[in-house]
């Protein structure tokens, strides 16, 4: 399949996502509200309080897995999103990748496809700080956990990838299912992956989504305050095809950078489970470019997987590096 162009500015493309009652606690997360702090100056996590798993179980050292993440065309970095830890060892791989070579363009889950113009005038200077939170609709966290590296990718002339599919088109196959996208107008139509979008995963990955959208379900209040009814399957799928629209689009946006510009580095940033197991976005990017090398870190707080205890024979594998961060306070879904 020819990979289409899409060139504004600095020609990068993300997301953020939706939010409404149907929705899972994996995408329900209550954010902390932050006063804006000076983003140049917050701290990476220091390499030492990180222990790294490599697949056959070996643990091995930051400088050593950077070394080894350089060689890649697109490092999958899949995090908890209010892992503040593993926000700032984000920070800390972003500048060592980029100062080793890697890294050369950053790609985001956080930002959709549509504000990516925004993103690009503010990289550029075109348009303020306000003008751009007042415009790139950014999540809530993004003060305290993104920022940071969206200011270093900025100092640093970095491009940053929107890359994610708009909320209210995943919203919209949530209601109707996916079906519904073929209708929109053309202009729309060019903010996700080309439709039809494929439905067709892995079992093991459909099993993990049923497990997260069935299981959680009654755990979020409905207007009485009590627990929601359980979901039909009928919901449940419209809410296994919003995953796929989430997937495809933003292996989509990553192709499209990798299309444009031969031989560039690229980090992408999402939630966990879009590229654990090598599922999602990994799994879609692959079938898009079979040619490109692509490395996966997932990375947890240690409270999820303790780092004095042995990980387990399927924690290793879901990824080429395990990163176990200190214990965050709140653990939040993928």
């Amino acid at each position: 399949m020819e990979i289409g162009t899409q060139k504004t500015g600095r020609s990068c493309i993300t997301y953020e996502r939706l939010g409404e009652r149907g929705m899972r606690r994996h995408w329900l997360i209550a954010f902390v509200g932050c006063l804006l702090v000076s983003m140049m100056n917050t701290t990476c996590l220091a390499v030492g309080d990180t222990v790294i798993y490599q697949r056959n179980g070996a643990t091995t050292s930051f400088s050593s897995m950077v070394t080894a993440l350089a060689h890649a065309d697109v490092v999958f970095v899949g995090e908890i999103h209010n892992n503040a830890p593993g926000h700032r060892f984000e920070l800390s791989l972003l500048r060592a990748l980029h100062a080793a070579g890697g890294a050369k363009c950053l790609s985001m889950e956080m930002f959709s496809r549509d504000v990516q113009p925004v993103v690009d005038e503010y990289l550029d200077g075109f348009i303020t700080h306000s003008e751009f939170m007042a415009d790139a609709r950014p999540w809530s966290n993004y003060t305290k956990d993104y920022a940071p590296m969206v200011e270093y990718c900025r100092a640093n002339h970095i491009p940053v990838i929107a890359a994610n599919a708009p909320r209210r088109y995943v919203h919209l196959v949530s209601q109707r299912g996916i079906a519904a996208l073929q209708q929109l107008p053309e202009a729309s139509r060019q903010f996700l992956a080309p439709l039809p979008i494929s439905l067709i995963i892995p079992a093991g990955y459909r099993d993990a989504l049923m497990g997260v959208f069935g299981d959680v379900h009654g755990e979020q209040p409905s207007s009485t305050g009590n627990p929601a009814p359980p979901a039909s399957s009928t919901e449940i799928e419209r809410m296994i095809e919003a995953q796929m629209v989430w997937d495809a689009t933003m292996a989509w946006s990553v192709a499209q950078r990798l299309s444009s510009y031969p031989g560039t580095k690229l980090m992408q940033v999402n939630g966990a489970f879009h590229s654990d197991n090598y599922w999602g976005i990994v799994a879609r990017l692959r079938e898009l470019n079979p040619h490109a090398v692509t490395l996966t870190i997932t990375v947890r707080p240690a409270s999820s997987a303790s780092p004095t205890a042995k990980m387990t024979e399927s924690e290793l594998q879901q990824a080429d590096y395990t990163v176990l961060t200190p214990a965050s306070p709140e653990e939040g879904a993928h």
